[in-house]
């Protein structure tokens, strides 16, 4: 979702019987920009946020008239944030995850969210909670990524700071 950006992993491609197809996360032992450390775990844990076959809902910061989200010019994929709900109470996707310590909070691109997402993560170092067992501070954290990671990370602390 907008706002959170998770490790990378290794795709393995998944083909079923009727000949489609779609790509789950295999865990390597060996990690680079395809396969950084606590990708594999990052995906596990964003499946257990949002089980398969849950009813969600979508939106996006700057929906077209028609209500359809914007396309990200860069990689050409939909920036939407993901609603659901558990035991009666309503959750974003891209704020849990990184409350769970799964992604880290992206600030490069606009979100309406990010002083939430901001916070959750916050609370996920404090936690010590996924990526954040790798390290005490982003910049720890971030060091241990990909180059591409370290890249569109490197300027998050403060906006992160000012954004809460």
């Amino acid at each position: 979702g907008p706002g959170v950006d998770a490790p990378e992993c290794s795709k393995a491609k998944v083909t079923q019987d009727n000949g489609s197809y779609y790509y789950e996360c295999k865990k390597d032992t060996y990690y680079d920009d395809e396969n950084e450390p606590y990708g594999y775990e990052a995906w596990l844990g964003a499946k257990g946020l949002v089980p398969q076959n849950m009813i969600v809902t979508l939106s996006c910061d700057d929906p077209y008239s028609d209500g359809t989200c914007p396309m990200d010019a860069t990689d050409q994929r939909y920036l939407a944030y993901i609603g659901y709900s558990k035991n009666n109470a309503s959750y974003d996707f891209s704020v849990e995850t990184a409350r769970s310590g799964n992604a880290f909070s992206n600030t490069n691109f606009a979100c309406d969210k990010r002083a939430d997402i901001c916070r959750a993560q916050k609370e996920a170092q404090n936690n010590k909670a996924g990526l954040w067992s790798l390290g005490n501070s982003v910049d720890a954290v971030i060091s241990k990524m990909g180059s591409t990671k370290r890249k569109w990370l490197g300027k998050m602390t403060s906006k992160c700071n000012s954004a809460m």
